[in-house]
């Protein structure tokens, strides 16, 4: 008879598991034993010289994945098959192949959206060598999954990898063919996702890794391109472009060489933070305007071009929320965050100050401290200071936008400290919501 806690044991091994996995584990090493494996100092790997044990290989990783859910990726025998699994792809990719390419580029992006990237960690450099080769790729439909493949991948690497992965890319001279794969979007009429792929990809790492950029933003034809790219009214391109220029910005010289033409970036820019256009492309203008005014002297030039435009816009975004039971929805957070951290530019002194008030930012800010409550609001300018404070007090610590509290501190400390030396809050009909304001910083 079994004991109890072999029974336990036997049963949480078959947890997650049914035998329609295990059948296809079996298929799959089945497949994977028919080439040769090695080992070395980057993981495990395979090595197929056929073509239909290639395919093979391909079709039988696609099934086992098809197969898995997310309560059977915890179970240790899909655990123990991950590294077999992007080895065998990833050797596959690198024996380049064009017979077996879009099978198993496909299978690479397939890999990466549905294995938890704590499992694929390890094994990253054994898919991105060989997704890099192939960017170039005159199959679009493979250099479009290559890049969504690494797309995915470089948004989950750990700072640990950094180095590691930086190596391969420059190995592969990962920047020079996304460069020229963004130039070549429009001459050539690519699909579009096939520009955001490139785009995107290209942007990520010109976050990631600063040495990267030199390359980018000397290159006088990617700007002529992208000055056209970035009139394109599909969503998607305005998206791809701003993160493109974002990216730029974070080098000093890429923001000056984008504010060469800049009465044009900045009109796109103003343009993507009106209200009506999806959340989406309202972050990634707040975010270029981030980028792009980090500094007093791009916050200076922006601000020359088009001030009370960005404050507007800027006020609008902060004020435009609600709740609903209760609760605000997660892209108004977003929106409000990226909002907050853009109202920093009041950190510079210059006349979007006087436009910042004009706006009612005072009103915008005391909105954001005690909640959507407009009772609340005009009942205060009736009270006295104690009545006041203890009127806040009701619903200081109850609201859902807590987390915004530390910029409404940050912005008002900005705006009293740059204001002008004539400046008093009644010149604008705001003195009690200042005065307030005042109490609830107190």
């Amino acid at each position: 008879m079994r004991s109890s806690s072999s029974s336990k044991q036997a049963a949480d091994s078959s947890r997650g598991i049914n035998g329609h996995i295990l059948t296809l584990h079996q298929r799959l090493y089945h497949a994977l034993n028919l080439g040769t494996r090695c080992c070395d100092d980057k993981g495990q790997k395979w090595h197929y010289s056929d073509i239909e044990i290639q395919r093979l290989v391909v079709r039988s990783v696609d099934a086992f994945l098809d197969s898995i859910s997310a309560e059977s990726l915890q179970h240790q025998v899909v655990k123990e098959s991950v590294g077999d699994i992007v080895g065998a792809v990833g050797s596959i990719l690198a024996s380049k192949s064009e017979a077996t390419m879009r099978l198993a580029s496909d299978i690479a992006v397939k890999i990466v959206r549905l294995i938890p990237s704590s499992m694929l960690q390890p094994h990253f450099s054994n898919l991105i060598h060989p997704l890099s080769s192939w960017l170039s790729f005159r199959e679009l439909r493979v250099a479009i999954s290559c890049a969504s493949a690494l797309n995915l991948i470089l948004s989950n690497l750990t700072s640990k990898r950094e180095k590691k992965v930086w190596e391969i890319l420059k190995t592969t001279n990962v920047v020079g063919d996304l460069v020229e794969n963004v130039k070549g979007y429009s001459t050539e009429n690519k699909a579009t996702e096939y520009f955001q792929e490139m785009a995107s990809l290209l942007s990520k790492i010109l976050w990631r890794w600063p040495p990267s950029r030199f390359h980018v933003w000397t290159d006088k034809k990617l700007f002529s391109i992208l000055d056209t790219v970035k009139l394109n009214p599909d969503c998607s391109i305005k998206i791809a472009v701003m993160q493109l220029f974002s990216a730029l910005a974070l080098c000093g010289n890429g923001t000056n060489k984008l504010l060469e033409d800049g009465e044009g970036l900045v009109k796109i820019m103003v343009d993507s933070l009106d209200s009506s256009n999806p959340y989406s492309v309202q972050i990634e203008g707040l975010r270029l305007a981030q980028c792009l005014m980090t500094s007093e002297q791009g916050c200076s030039k922006i601000i020359k071009l088009s001030c009370e435009p960005i404050v507007k816009a800027i006020i609008t975004l902060m004020s435009k929320w609600s709740l609903d039971a209760g609760k605000l929805a997660k892209d108004q957070m977003s929106i409000l965050v990226e909002a907050c951290r853009l109202a920093l530019i009041t950190h510079w002194e210059g006349d979007h100050h006087f436009y910042f008030w004009k706006a009612g930012v005072d009103r915008v800010l005391l909105r954001l401290i005690i909640g959507n409550s407009d009772t609340t609001q005009q009942s205060l300018h009736s009270l006295s200071l104690q009545e006041q404070i203890i009127k806040l007090e009701e619903v200081f610590d109850t609201d859902v936008l807590l987390p915004l509290r530390p910029y409404v501190w940050d912005i008002l400390g900005c705006l009293t400290a740059n204001c002008m030396e004539d400046f008093f809050p009644k010149m604008h009909g705001n003195e009690t919501v200042f005065n307030v304001l005042v109490v609830c910083a107190w």
